[in-house]
């Protein structure tokens, strides 16, 4: 064999050897991804949409989630599988309600999830992030952001705040170390009928956003459809929407604070003060409904012959003497017997029941 059939045997055998060890990495990638369930993935996640204060579009919060799985993680039976996030980024995003155009509004950081290797079981490989939005100034909403990452034995808790303050310049925007609570309502994802609600959908990130319209019982994809229906192949049923929806509950809120600033004002026009239109306004929150009502003492008079019939109802006989009442004591029962038949508002707390007197 001359010198360059010995070069070109040499080159065979790199071939070869290239080819075989390729082979025997893929196998093992394949038997890994078999026994280990090893996953490459690629998720994009919907949160906090809210209209705008026009109506016109709608803010929205997407996270783009870019890592490596594996492990069993079945809760109950295995324990946590594990993640690597390569990257994990969150942008600030508007979607116009005219044609359905989508663009940027602003990048912002990213979670403090990237590089790090997490524990979790399978459905939620990415942890959950809480979000929140809220316009207090017409261009550009207040964000809340809360992520929890699982540790042994305390989780580690991280939360960005950016809220804008009177000269148009936001307070923070930097992840933090802590827990952050959310804003106190959720009406702004409510305008009129409609309603915008997120779709549940892989590893804890929501697939989409819907916005319903509880006045036609209809609702429509904005945002995830194509992936929302690989996660729901019949579709999101109008019950399971209604399960999540908070439609009731902020119009219900929006009524009751109408009708609370609707009545104030009434009771100021006819000349009351503020604390005795406080108080009016109340009571007649409490007959509409709106306050729940408070628990009442009626009194009914009986003569010395009902007093058996009374005690044989196993009802707690107990004495007052007319010293208590003068010094100050049981004001609601004496209140009650003034006017018996008619229920008297109880007062709150337990008696104070002095010993001189018992």
């Amino acid at each position: 064999m001359g010198l360059t059939g010995g070069v070109l045997h040499l080159r065979k055998l790199w071939r070869i050897s290239v080819l075989s060890i390729a082979i025997f990495l893929i196998v093992v990638v394949a038997v890994l991804a078999a026994v280990n369930r090893l996953r490459f993935d690629s998720l994009t996640g919907y949160y906090a949409p809210t209209f705008s204060p026009d109506g016109q579009s709608v803010l929205f919060l997407e996270r783009q989630v870019k890592g490596i799985s594996w492990g069993l993680g079945y809760e109950f039976f295995t324990g946590p599988a594990h993640s690597y996030v390569f990257a994990d980024e969150l942008r600030l995003r508007r979607f116009s309600l005219n044609d359905g155009v989508i663009t940027d509004v602003e990048q912002l950081p990213d979670l403090p999830t990237v590089g790090r290797h997490l524990r979790a079981y399978r459905s939620r490989f990415y942890h959950y992030l809480g979000a929140d939005l809220r316009f207090t100034q017409p261009t550009s909403p207040d964000i809340r952001l809360r992520l929890s990452i699982p540790r042994v034995p305390q989780s580690e808790q991280f939360h960005l705040v950016r809220e804008w303050q009177d000269d148009a310049t936001p307070a923070r925007e930097a992840w933090q170390e802590g827990g952050a609570g959310f804003f106190p309502t959720g009406a702004q994802r409510v305008r009129e009928t409609r309603e915008l609600l997120t779709v549940p959908g892989a590893e804890a990130l929501p697939c989409g956003v819907q916005m319903l319209d509880h006045a036609e019982d209809s609702s429509r994809y904005l945002l995830g459809e194509d992936v929302c229906r690989t996660v729901y192949p019949n579709g999101v049923s109008w019950e399971t929407l209604l399960q999540r929806s908070r439609f009731a509950s902020v119009k219900k809120a929006e009524a009751q604070e109408k009708t609370h600033r609707d009545l104030m004002r009434r009771f100021l026009d006819q000349g009351m003060n503020e604390s005795e239109a406080a108080i009016a306004v109340i009571d007649e929150m409490r007959r509409l409904g709106f306050y729940p009502q408070p628990t009442t003492l009626t009194v009914q008079p009986i003569t010395e012959e009902d007093l058996p019939r009374w005690t044989e109802r196993n009802w707690t006989l107990f004495r007052i003497s007319p010293t208590e009442f003068r010094v100050g004591l049981f004001q609601d029962i004496a209140r009650a017997i003034e006017e018996p038949g008619i229920g008297i508002e109880k007062s709150t707390g337990r008696y104070v029941i002095h010993r001189d007197f018992q």
